[in-house]
């Protein structure tokens, strides 16, 4: 026969081995949302290349420290290159940038972080200023902007 502690011994390791069993398993099965790692991989990339901008600028100011007209012929070529890749790099930023803001622009807010509802509403603003109020695009800006800010309170309101 089983005494009254033993059994109850026997129930708690059974439950908190099924809790820990359940937490496990909820660990594995959370799938993170396709669109947001490719946001996320977006916004990595762009912060990459604004720090390559950043270096290249720094490295530019370096060999220009004199003027352009007292640089040796190498170094004027080595600015060139640094002229070129600059050039090359924010093209790239600009393209991630406007990457971005059309997936921001077409991604379903039920699946938007508050910070990418905050960056939205701030964009929906800024067209909507440009707007005449009296027009059908204003009126579907406004709105989608009001569902991005219903979205953002309702996640407000979960914390």
């Amino acid at each position: 026969m089983i005494n009254k502690s033993t059994f109850a011994d026997i129930i708690a390791k059974v439950f908190f081995m099924s809790i820990s069993v359940d937490t496990i398993n909820l660990r594995f099965n959370v799938k993170p949302d396709y669109d947001q790692q490719q946001l996320q991989q977006l916004q990595e990339d762009l912060k990459n290349g604004q720090k390559e901008l950043e270096k290249t600028r720094h490295a530019m100011d370096k060999l220009a420290k004199n003027g352009l007209s007292a640089m040796t012929k190498e170094q004027r070529e080595e600015f060139d290159k640094l002229s070129a890749h600059l050039t090359e790099t924010a093209r790239k930023v600009h393209e991630n940038e406007q990457k971005m803001k059309e997936f921001t622009r077409t991604s379903d807010i039920s699946k938007m972080s508050i910070q990418q509802l905050g960056q939205r509403a701030k964009d929906l603003s800024a067209v909507l200023n440009n707007l005449n109020p009296e027009t059908d695009d204003f009126k579907e800006y406004k709105k989608e902007l009001d569902a991005v800010k219903e979205q953002k309170a309702r996640f407000a309101a979960m914390r």
